[in-house]
């Protein structure tokens, strides 16, 4: 178990750099939208920064390993990637925008990995005390979906840029209060491709390849698409919220269930929750009670897909190369998957429209028949 304190600083840094995934994550679209950008050139510029996001948890994990200082790697990827978002409204070329969304990706997006890695060493001892830290950033979230919304209802669109520097700036000031642990030199950690030798961790690497593209059409185009059924900003925000609220409950109460159940089998039904959630929303997605069950989903699609994911991890990999393993998988997952899912929602949107989120369905069912092909179910979380 963790020194509270410690605990305290990593929940603070969870906390505000999740306000800023939530202040971007269902408002930059919109925020694009409003600059004049298409959907075609939205989905480009956000499969800019998913592109980033292939590399960057790989690359900042390759050196927090080599400099044996993750800490202070952390301050330098938060630094860059507040000052980069800094100049994103002094842009208009969709050229030098792009590269300015791909180099702000690659700084900030190297953040989450470097904290998870930070966490999981913390709570090495007592695994189940990773989501009383981690549902921090949850509230995070649910915090920016909130107050964000009814933010650019009252101040405009343009407001967000002050909104996003200034969460990671706080995040990076909560990274100045951590302290690297001095030990030994950690440059004989096993490159990441390594990995991939072990089939059950490509597979589960594959299974969310697929889930993270099923949820490129939605972190793109879903409050775009409530924009357009004539939902205000403030209502868009909640559903969001209702979302990470239920997100919240799997964190707070990982103790419980992890200990009961297989992280197999958890895996695979947050999966095929997925297929129902984003199947419904292509079909049922006018109605706001409809909507509203979609979104408690979320609880399912990335609270416990996403601890499952890293419990299976944690698993299957040697701890020497535990932290590589994490950032791969953010970089296939959250990278790799969401800027294919960006890029091919993007071309879709113009021509299908809501029914673009039925292809999100089939991605996550694809992630399920590769994920339960493994025939590892019965395995459980020591």
């Amino acid at each position: 178990m963790p020194a509270p304190a410690l605990s305290l600083r990593l929940g603070a840094i969870y906390f505000t750099y999740f306000v800023y995934v939530g202040a971007s994550g269902p408002y930059l679209s919109l925020y694009l939208s409003w600059l004049g950008r298409s959907a075609a050139q939205i989905g480009l510029l956000l499969g800019a920064m998913q592109c980033a996001r292939i590399v960057a948890p790989t690359l900042w994990a390759h050196r927090a390993a080599r400099s044996a200082r993750p800490v202070r790697t952390l301050r330098i990827s938060l630094l860059l990637g507040m000052l980069i978002m800094a100049m994103l409204p002094f842009v208009d070329s969709l050229g030098v925008m792009a590269a300015v969304l791909f180099a702000q990706a690659l700084c900030a997006g190297g953040a989450m990995p470097l904290v998870e890695s930070l966490t999981m060493a913390a709570v090495r001892a007592r695994p189940a005390a990773y989501g009383g830290i981690r549902l921090w950033g949850s509230v995070g979230f649910i915090c920016a979906v909130m107050l964000v919304g009814m933010q650019l209802d009252h101040f405009g669109v343009g407001s967000l840029m002050t909104t996003l520097v200034v969460s990671l700036l706080a995040a990076l000031g909560f990274a100045c209060t951590l302290v690297d642990e001095r030990g030994e030199h950690r440059s004989a950690v096993e490159p990441w491709h390594a990995l991939l030798r072990n089939r059950a961790v490509a597979r589960l690497l594959l299974a969310c390849f697929l889930m993270s593209m099923a949820h490129g059409p939605f972190y793109a185009f879903f409050s775009i698409h409530l924009a357009a059924l004539g939902f205000s900003k403030t209502v868009i925000g909640l559903l969001w919220s209702v979302g990470v609220l239920a997100e919240i409950s799997v964190f707070w109460m990982q103790p419980r269930w992890a200990a009961r159940w297989s992280m197999d089998r958890v895996h695979a039904v947050s999966l095929a929750c997925a297929v129902a959630r984003f199947a419904v929303v292509a079909v049922c997605g006018a109605s706001l009670p409809v909507l509203v069950l979609t979104q408690l989903l979320h609880a399912a699609t990335f609270g416990t897909w996403h601890v499952s994911a890293m419990a299976i991890l944690q698993r299957e990999c040697p701890e020497a190369n535990r932290g590589q393993a994490q950032a791969l998988y953010m970089g296939v997952s959250f990278g790799a998957g969401g800027m294919t899912g960006s890029l091919l929602s993007g071309a879709a949107w113009d021509v299908l429209g809501a029914w673009t989120f039925l292809g999100a369905a089939v991605c996550a069912l694809l992630g399920l028949l590769v994920f339960v092909g493994r025939g590892r179910m019965g395995h459980r979380q020591p």
